[in-house]
């Protein structure tokens, strides 16, 4: 019996527990667990992807006159951005005055 048609949500589905199955085994062999030099070597560069990021926000930031303040309270999925007297999160919207 062959398998019937996947719906789009379910190939993406799919696609996801692949791509973090991945993370956690050698790809070079898939039922052998991740040595502890790849783990540290991957931590490595992920620690370098974020300082450049954060140090592309504060470029940014600087450009546009705005400061980035501290995490949203309200979905802490985004760091408020303060601006003209007043803070806002670019995530749930939310926003106050200073």
């Amino acid at each position: 019996m062959t398998p019937g048609p996947q719906r789009t949500d379910e190939r993406r589905h799919a696609d996801r527990v692949t791509r973090s199955d991945r993370s956690r085994t050698n790809p070079s062999d898939p039922e052998r667990p991740a040595r502890p030099e790849d783990v540290l070597t991957r931590v490595d560069r992920l620690e370098s992807e974020l300082g450049r990021l954060e140090n592309t926000v504060r470029g940014v930031a600087r450009v546009a006159n705005v400061d980035v303040g501290c995490p949203c309270n309200r979905c802490d999925r985004s760091y408020l951005l303060i601006s003209d007297d007043v803070m806002a999160c670019p995530v749930c919207g939310y926003r106050r005055p200073l």
